[in-house]
């Protein structure tokens, strides 16, 4: 009967260990691969992610939607 929780305790172990090292390389795995694939934004890109996200107004956005067509 002790072989059994003690089978059953090694299970539960490596569960556990295993879950906690892929939640806590999930974040670094991630980034590298997104570096491989993606490019380097646009000036324009860059604007509007900084007007979605309130970093500007829209006179500014305006502003510098007409600077990047000219």
């Amino acid at each position: 009967m002790a072989w059994g929780f003690h089978g059953l305790g090694m299970l539960l172990f490596w569960g556990v260990l295993t879950a906690f090292l892929v939640w806590a390389f999930r974040p670094v795995v991630g980034r590298v691969g997104e570096r491989e694939g993606t490019s380097k934004p646009t000036a324009r890109e860059m604007a509007e992610r900084r007007y979605a996200g309130g970093e500007i107004t829209r006179e500014e956005f305006e502003a510098i939607r007409k600077e990047l067509q000219s």
